[in-house]
């Protein structure tokens, strides 16, 4: 999903999207705010999305391995 505002230089707040520019999304979506049951049970949930889900992908020595490999990388300018 795709949430964009636009914003005119030097403006404040959002505006409508032109026709030009509405054709670059794929789906529209409305986003009201929220009932107060709704804004309750967001809130008291607020601690599930500071849970943290996180894998190890790569251990210390596969990273130093990969930063000694980018070293030797060399770029050259014409």
């Amino acid at each position: 999903m795709v949430i964009a505002t636009q914003v005119q230089s030097g403006g404040e707040g959002t505006y409508p999207l032109t026709d030009v520019q509405i054709d670059r999304f794929l789906l529209r979506v409305e986003s009201e705010y929220p009932s107060i049951e709704e804004e309750e049970r967001i809130l008291g949930n607020i601690d599930r999305i500071d849970e943290h889900d996180v894998n190890v992908v790569a251990s210390l020595d596969d990273i130093k391995h990969m930063q000694a490999q980018a070293r030797e990388i060399h770029v050259y300018r014409r």
